[in-house]
């Protein structure tokens, strides 16, 4: 009888379901959900699990222009770092959306990251990172399927990428276990288009690891990017966009 009674709720409760979001428009996916928003990428207390690696063929010749660099150890910095896969690795977007007078972030985040960066001595002469957009898990599934065709619109631009568009001088040679900050320009693809971004960098080498956090402010309309907004509700036309590397 109880089994009756919930079937005949659910028959009324779905229908007025569907009225509200087709009376809501497409942008109602982004707002009736309540959001498992994830803390802000940090380089935590432990070290992550990763190891240096260059591509292969290698070794510096002549140290001329496109030799690679040299494999990092546990003395030294200096060479080619690679992001591995590891829980504590990710990227994605952090934005804040509003609904009935009250904000709350919307977090997404994918562990698809791939790329790599050069040190040598006090400088980091290159640095790119590449992120699969067609990933990103907010915690919603639904959000996340329309997200492909709208917003990031993952399925026509599957990547963004960082890179490094000229070498970054640190402070000083980097020391083991010492944690430091630097911002750098760099461009930014996202949805088809390139855009110089600034990006804010933690980093810190523990000897044969190095950790890495990146954020960056985007402003959607740079890149072509619609925010859905309903009545009463709207999503903010900036975000940040932030990685946890190793």
């Amino acid at each position: 009888m109880r089994l009756a009674v919930i079937s005949a709720l659910m028959k009324r409760i779905l229908p007025a379901v569907v009225v509200v979001l087709a009376l809501l428009g497409v942008g109602a996916y982004f707002f009736l959900f309540k959001e498992d928003t994830k803390e802000a990428a940090s380089l935590g207390d432990a070290p992550l699990v990763s190891t240096p690696k260059t591509t292969a063929g290698d070794e510096a010749s002549d140290g001329s222009d496109g030799a690679a660099s040299e494999t990092p150890s546990a003395d030294s910095p200096d060479g080619t770092w690679t992001v591995i896969t590891d829980p504590n690795v990710f990227g994605g977007y952090r934005i804040t959306k509003t609904l009935a007078g009250g904000d709350t972030e919307v977090t997404g985040r994918t562990g698809n990251v791939s790329g790599s960066l050069d040190i040598k001595g006090d400088t980091i002469s290159k640095a790119s990172f590449e992120v699969d957009m067609t990933t990103l898990d907010s915690g919603q599934a639904i959000r996340d399927g329309r997200m492909k065709t709208e917003g990031f619109q993952s399925n026509d631009f599957p990547t963004a990428t960082l890179e490094l568009t000229s070498p970054l001088t640190l402070k000083a040679i980097p020391a083991v276990g010492t944690e430091f900050t630097t911002s750098t320009e760099a461009d930014l693809t996202l949805h088809g288009v390139t855009k110089a971004v600034t990006v804010a960098i933690s980093a810190r080498w523990n000897g044969e690891t190095l950790d890495i956090t990146a954020s960056a402010p985007v402003l959607l309309a740079d890149f072509g990017i619609t925010p859905p907004n309903v009545p009463g509700a709207s999503v903010a036309d900036n975000g940040v966009l932030e990685a946890q590397l190793a």
